[in-house]
């Protein structure tokens, strides 16, 4: 199903959330690159107040913080696509509730980030590249049966990270090395 963003003729939504080995200064830089191009691309960002100095002046770019579960959740599920540039990856929460929601995934290619994503649901770009993240938003903004292939291939990915069968796997590693 379109987001309702979508329906609403509002352009396309992407959605960056977190501070942790956040790449902000590509972040930024990428707004501006779509911004420059004239798309109708908008970014809600949540983060820290400190670091929203990153997106002072960027017209296309709506700042959150301390928002509540409710609000955040809201924001997953009212956009487009995910975006999150990174410097480096461990585990990463907001991927992983991104996926759950169902949105398609532009970010960093990090062995961290491929533990979670496949090509399926995820289009990966080089570390501090803001014409290539630009791109990939690009690519999904223009083919909207793809980013609803995605966002499905997204969800059902989110599956494998079910807490039920992660304990499992857990269990079984402990079992393998115990005997």
């Amino acid at each position: 199903p379109k987001k309702r963003r979508m329906s609403q003729g509002q352009g396309v939504g992407c959605l960056f959330v977190g501070i942790h080995l956040r790449d902000f200064e590509t972040m930024a830089r990428t707004a501006q690159i779509l911004n420059r191009y004239g798309k109708d691309i908008h970014f809600e960002v949540v983060t820290y107040p400190k670091f929203h100095h990153y997106f002072q002046g960027i017209n296309n770019v709506e700042l959150y913080a301390g928002i509540s579960d409710e609000k955040l959740l809201g924001l997953y599920q009212d956009t487009d696509i995910f975006v999150c540039p990174l410097l480096g990856s461990t585990a990463n929460n907001s991927l992983l509730e991104a996926m759950a929601c169902g949105l398609p995934i532009v970010s960093t290619d990090l062995p961290g980030v491929r533990d979670y994503v496949n090509d399926a649901c995820a289009l990966c770009t080089p570390i501090a590249d803001p014409q290539a993240l630009a791109e990939a938003i690009i690519y999904l903004e223009e083919d909207e049966s793809l980013r609803q292939q995605m966002a499905l291939a997204s969800r059902v990915r989110s599956m494998d990270f079910n807490w039920q069968k992660i304990a499992s796997k857990t269990r079984d590693i402990y079992e393998r090395f115990a005997t």
